[in-house]
């Protein structure tokens, strides 16, 4: 845990306050690039955008409830074969910093001149949901967002993986967190390295302690925690095997939204895109004669399993994978579910530390007895 900061803020526009702050820091340390949520110019969605003109941050919503893809992606498809010869201050969700951190392990990311900062997620709306909301003239940024600073309660509209995150604050490793859970009148900011504490310090901040704010992100984190049990204890009854895990998956069309969406499918060259799936009549037609009938498309479970078996210990829960099914399959739960067991069979959290070893890089001799 690093140094903390009082910001005080305008809670009627929070937006606009976290804005406010950014620029700031920029202003102060001659950042001229930011990555962050902007309107898109129809005005009825948020998207990541990459910004050099501060004129265009007019259209900035930094804490918009909207999750339409993951800024990590992006941040890879900016850095990933070379670093950024610029700074570049990256605003994003907490589950898009574990994302990140996962990606700079993978080699897909450099950090160099990358300034990292990260805030407590209230949660996301669908993007229908929220492009419904806004186009209807709702305030929906504001008005969420101060309920929220409010209770720390969610709207009941937000994704389902949202519900369920317990990582939804900062957890150390973004070079500034922004805290908006535990102090009422303005937001607790976190310096969690040499390079945040400089440009904190340099906004000449009061420090503070915030000790109330730990004890209700513990109180948030149990509750959750407590939700996803009972997700999961039910999900296992749903999807124990051969059979169920067909059923689970009966609707899938073999799309790879799901895949194409997650931020830790990252290869260039993926199995499941290769010749090895090019069939064909002739093998149709064995199949046939030896089952009498096939399923088209084919090897549906296949996919989700070998996804499963390459980055289940790095998913880091964001539920983009259930966002892009086009046949509202929980992909999401089940995901989560396998991950859960992966990843405490290796001892791993992704995104809790950039020099723990993900395991799906990482051999050991003596490990996994238990397997034989």
């Amino acid at each position: 845990m690093g140094e903390r900061y009082k910001l005080k803020i305008a809670v009627e526009d929070l937006n606009k306050s976290i804005k406010d702050f950014l620029m700031q820091i920029m202003e102060k340390n001659d950042i001229r690039n930011i990555i962050l949520p902007v309107l898109v110019p129809s005005k009825n969605n948020v998207f990541p955008t990459f910004v050099k003109d501060k004129k265009l941050l007019e259209d900035a919503r930094p804490v918009a409830p909207v999750f339409p893809v993951s800024t990590a992606t992006m941040v890879s498809k900016i850095t990933r074969m070379s670093p950024s010869p610029e700074n570049i201050l990256v605003f994003l969700k907490p589950c898009e910093l574990r994302a990140l951190l996962e990606l700079t392990k993978f080699k897909q990311i450099t950090l160099d001149n990358l300034i990292l900062v990260s805030y407590d997620c209230m949660g996301a709306y669908k993007t229908e949901f929220y492009n419904e909301a806004i186009s209807s003239g709702k305030d929906v940024d504001n008005d969420y967002a101060k309920n929220f600073l409010m209770t720390a309660k969610q709207d009941e509209n937000v994704r389902d993986a949202c519900k369920l995150c317990d990582g939804f604050y900062p957890q150390g490793f973004a070079d500034i967190a922004l805290g908006f859970i535990g102090n009422n009148d303005g937001v607790v900011v976190e310096a969690n390295s040499d390079k945040g504490k400089k440009i904190i310090e340099e906004l000449g901040l009061e420090k503070m302690d915030a000790k109330e704010r730990d004890e209700k992100i513990e109180k948030v984190v149990k509750e959750r925690n407590d939700s996803w049990a009972k997700v999961k204890e039910e999900l296992k009854k749903e999807v124990t095997g051969i059979d169920a895990l067909v059923t689970y998956f009966a609707n899938c069309i073999d799309c790879h939204n799901c895949m194409g969406q997650c931020p830790i499918c990252f290869c260039k060259e993926c199995f499941w895109e290769s010749p090895t799936f090019e069939f064909t009549p002739l093998n149709f037609l064995r199949w046939a004669e030896k089952k009498g009938a096939v399923k088209l498309p084919t090897d549906t479970i296949f996919f989700h399993l070998g996804r499963l078996s390459h980055m289940s210990t790095s998913c880091i829960a964001c539920g983009l994978c259930s966002d892009a099914c086009p046949k509202d399959i929980k992909v999401y739960e089940l995901f989560h579910l396998v991950a859960d067991d992966t990843q405490n069979a290796f001892d791993y959290k992704p995104g809790r530390d950039l020099e723990e070893e993900a395991p799906l890089v990482t051999f050991k001799e003596d490990e996994l007895k238990e397997m034989g």
